[in-house]
């Protein structure tokens, strides 16, 4: 069966009209017809029927379009994949990474990626999760690495890995010899807390919002532009604050913080991948995000 006696069908069903589908092909509409009396020979069966000027599909039309749609689509991804073989990635490819992903993560994902594709040159840029997201959006950034996702429209967010949010007071914090608070105490302290945008802030205020604990409730003492601000107002000050437990091991194991569990409370976070929904990545976009997809599993 020829691929585009397919591609013409899941054209004339989009166009729901054999003429408009004939101008969208750039075919004439006895062409677009033979297409279609050829699948219907194929397949002994009516795909549409007409309804004024309208051409709407039949029972078994719709059985027809299930399959039509997922043979084009694997024809395709295999032709692009079969494109790559021996096809060269090389060129400049631009990631933006909010701080976490971008201190603990990129640099093991990048460095193996060089690896595998050295002719690819690396411009990193590292902002909060809203800015990167924003920059991916206008083109400004090929990809992202963030630690929150948006409801940016045209923007794809796959979940590929797991980072865990602690509470963390300095070392002489009335806390510090706490083994656990209740969520509802977090209202009674002063918190140090990254910007609105930062993808950690995001999440902490999600989750504690979902065990009762109302954002505006808490007080916020300082809002810091880094995540390495934060920890250190956190060592010096009498505030509290939640990040990273990559962001804090280091001074846990010092024992210059000092982790407080929330009792039940699980502060944990997807980590995701940005990217444009494009049906053509460019070959290095693509050859990236293929690499984070078949590097790391997904997470839910």
């Amino acid at each position: 069966m020829n691929i585009k006696f397919l591609r013409t069908f899941l054209t004339v069903v989009e166009e729901k009209s054999f003429s408009s589908a004939a101008r969208r092909l750039g075919l004439t509409q006895p062409a677009v017809t033979k297409h279609i009396q050829a699948l219907e020979k194929h397949f002994e069966a009516l795909l549409f029927k007409r309804k004024g000027w309208r051409s709407e599909l039949t029972e078994a039309g719709q059985v027809l379009l299930v399959y039509a749609r997922r043979i084009v689509s694997t024809f395709d991804e295999a032709e692009r994949q079969l494109k790559k073989i021996g096809e060269k990635v090389s060129g400049a490819l631009k990631v933006g990474a909010s701080t976490i992903p971008g201190e603990y993560v990129l640099p093991l994902l990048v460095g193996e990626f060089t690896r595998k594709y050295p002719e690819v040159r690396l411009q990193v840029e590292i902002a909060d999760s809203g800015r990167v997201i924003r920059m991916v959006a206008s083109e400004d950034l090929d990809v992202g690495v963030v630690g929150a996702k948006s409801e940016e429209a045209g923007l794809e967010f796959y979940p590929f890995a797991q980072d865990r949010l602690v509470l963390v007071v300095g070392h002489g914090h009335p806390w510090a010899k706490k083994e656990a608070v209740d969520p509802a105490e977090l209202t009674k302290i002063p918190l140090i807390w990254r910007e609105k945008d930062s993808g950690t802030r995001k999440t902490a205020e999600a989750i504690l919002a979902q065990h009762g604990v109302n954002p505006e409730d808490l007080t916020v003492a300082m809002e810091l532009g880094s995540t390495e601000a934060v920890v250190n107002a956190t060592i010096s000050g009498s505030g509290a604050t939640i990040i990273s437990k990559n962001a804090a091991q280091r001074h846990l194991i010092l024992k210059s913080l000092v982790e407080v569990e929330i009792r039940g409370v699980e502060l944990t976070r997807p980590l995701y991948l940005v990217y444009r929904k494009e049906r053509a990545l460019s070959p290095v976009v693509d050859a990236f995000v293929s690499y984070v997809k078949e590097s790391t599993p997904i997470v839910s």
